[in-house]
């Protein structure tokens, strides 16, 4: 009965303590200063995923497998974010963002002196899980 009890309460707080749009997003239309960058694997500039896994902080991958970290704040009640890179400061909300469904968010905004809009959906895949098993062909202990 306990440890029911204490798997129930885990999962209780790994949830209150994922932020706001805790996962991985892929970008599905990417338009910097009215352009649409196609999704080509030798792009610096477009996103392929947005990953948020911790409060207050994001990563970029890039096409290109680049990796961009963030600052990422979201405000819900205003529906707009602060998204600068670590180091920078940020005074003002740069992104406003637009859920359409629990699956795909629009943000629109500026970064970098670019103008943004980028589409992206939600991909289903475990950020933490009970971490890393390794399966050996023979066992090690024989």
């Amino acid at each position: 009965m306990g440890s029911i009890f204490l798997f129930q309460a885990k999962k209780k707080l790994n949830n209150y303590n994922k932020p706001l749009f805790y996962g991985v997003w892929e970008t599905e239309v990417f338009i910097k200063n009215g352009d649409t960058l196609p999704p080509l694997i030798t792009d610096k500039n477009r996103w392929r995923y947005l990953i948020i896994d911790k409060k207050d902080k994001a990563f970029v991958k890039k096409m290109n497998d680049s990796i961009q970290h963030f600052q990422f704040k979201p405000a819900p009640s205003t529906k707009k974010i602060k998204i600068y890179g670590v180091g920078e400061k940020s005074k003002k909300y740069n992104f406003n963002y637009k859920l359409i469904d629990s699956s795909t968010i629009i943000l629109n905004g500026n970064l970098d002196y670019n103008d943004l809009n980028i589409k992206l959906k939600r991909r289903n895949l475990v950020l933490k899980s009970r971490g890393f098993n390794w399966i050996n062909e023979s066992p090690f202990n024989r």
